[in-house]
């Protein structure tokens, strides 16, 4: 995908936003999403009435990093208090769209209450979805995200951790920066591994966004673990998810 395209899918999504949490606009919004918009966030229902009532809210939008991948657009920010799930703290968040015919067509997220310095840590870094990177560096950098969810995270095979992670790696958690050693011990406290079922794996640039579901007994989220890569192995990661909900307004929450 040129980058050209890349942007002016990205430019679809922040206006979208834009319309609905900077503007108030019911009719812009209507003008970026369309009329049978299907959504996964478990919180909101089908269609475009839920998106119109978001244009009253007061809390804002901040992406920190994007991909494009075909049809889909994600970003990986936060939304600032006063927000609707936390009044006194801000949302780290993971939005997923799927674009079509130009509009935005449905939606996927996690949302996670958290301070704003927890939130900051949780953002810092780098990582750049819209630069131009070969198809073939993109689809080895994606193979080597799954590789890293299938054998590290699933089964628990530390030893790959040499191959798949830079020497300078560092995952991004709510104390700051940690570095490789973190990932084996942050496993080691789960029982060695975290069954999950991957949804879906976009990339662009030198970013990928995986969507899983975790069913560790501790760990029962729909998920993002997000990777930034550096000549084919992963330097940074950052991850967020949020509990699989119970009761739901739509027929197809998380996934």
């Amino acid at each position: 995908m040129d980058t050209n395209n890349k942007t002016d899918l990205q430019k679809i999504v922040r206006d979208g936003m834009n319309g609905i949490l900077y503007q108030h606009s019911e009719e812009i919004t209507r003008q970026f999403f369309r009329e049978d918009f299907i959504q996964h966030n478990p919180f909101s229902a089908d269609g475009l009435e839920h998106l119109l009532a978001m244009t009253q809210f007061t809390f804002v939008w901040e992406p920190a990093r994007w991909v494009v991948d075909g049809d889909i657009v994600a970003y990986h920010g936060m939304y600032t208090s006063t927000n609707p799930l936390d009044p006194d703290n801000p949302l780290l968040c993971v939005d997923m769209w799927r674009i079509e015919n130009s509009k935005i067509a449905e939606h996927w997220d996690v949302l996670a209450p958290k301070p704003f310095g927890q939130v900051a840590a949780l953002l810092a870094g780098g990582g750049d979805g819209l630069i131009e990177v070969s198809e073939t560096a993109v689809s080895q950098n994606k193979a080597n995200a799954q590789q890293f969810m299938d054998e590290v995270i699933q089964n628990g095979h530390v030893d790959a951790l040499g191959q798949l992670l830079s020497d300078d790696f560092v995952h991004h958690s709510e104390s700051g920066d940690m570095p490789s050693q973190a990932v084996a011990g942050w496993l080691e406290s789960l029982g060695g591994t975290v069954p999950h079922q991957v949804k879906r794996v976009i990339g662009s640039g030198d970013l990928v966004f995986v969507h899983s579901h975790f069913t560790h007994p501790q760990m029962t989220t729909a998920n993002f673990d997000i990777f930034r890569f550096d000549n084919g192995k992963i330097a940074e990661h950052w991850s967020a998810g949020q509990p699989i909900a119970e009761e739901t307004d739509n027929p197809h929450p998380h996934f």
